[in-house]
């Protein structure tokens, strides 16, 4: 079997988060049950806690929370506190963010952080999500039709 969150932690790590999504919705479709697929997407959603955008990533974070163990929960709170520090931090200045930052976040320093434009800022999307299956559910509906009538013919 595939180890598509091993895949997607490779993907996050060279900053590939398109191919990195992609893994972590095939680890939630393999298991629905497993919380580092919904936090996987969550990570790729503020580009692995770096990007300040918009809350979409917090519904994938909820639920594996949900999902997860003790030692699970200790690992996402102590990501989403250092994310969080961030924004309150750049929220409540009125300073470029990262500007006479002094300590790091999630090991990154502050000046990692950006905001992006919604428009610019490509969120999972259920709907590429759903269209990805139904092209895939045609795709095996064609070839299942032609090997039919390949056996259909020869015999």
């Amino acid at each position: 079997m595939i180890d598509f969150i091993k895949d997607a932690e490779t993907y996050l790590k060279t900053g590939d988060y398109a191919s990195a999504r992609r893994c972590y919705v095939l680890a939630r479709r393999d298991d629905p049950d497993d919380w580092r697929s919904w936090f996987g997407l969550a990570r790729v959603i503020t580009h692995d806690f770096t990007v300040v955008g918009d809350g979409n990533w917090k519904k994938f974070a909820d639920r594996a929370y949900a999902l997860s163990d003790e030692d699970g929960r200790r690992y996402m709170n102590m990501q989403i506190q250092h994310y969080f520090k961030a924004i309150q931090q750049y929220m409540h200045s009125n300073e470029p963010l990262g500007k006479n930052a002094d300590y790091r976040v999630a090991s990154k320093s502050l000046s990692d952080y950006k905001l992006v434009p919604q428009d610019k800022h490509s969120n999972w999307s259920e709907s590429r999500d759903r269209a990805f299956g139904i092209i895939m559910v045609i795709l095996a509906v064609t070839v299942i039709t032609l090997l039919l009538l390949l056996a259909i013919r020869q015999a």
